[in-house]
């Protein structure tokens, strides 16, 4: 996926540009996501080992 200008119509790629970050920001957020889920999970299972 190469950006190349061709006059004044803008960038080639644009569209294939802006698929590509809002996958790469969607699999960013599943991993905030996940990450969050396994420190809620941690925090859960230590306070219920303390009893």
């Amino acid at each position: 996926m190469a950006l190349t200008l061709e006059g004044n119509e803008g960038p080639e790629g644009a569209d294939e540009a802006l698929a590509a970050s809002a996958t790469w920001l969607n699999n960013r957020k599943l991993s905030i996501y996940g990450g969050s889920n396994e420190v809620q999970r941690s925090i859960i299972s230590g306070a219920l080992a303390k009893g």
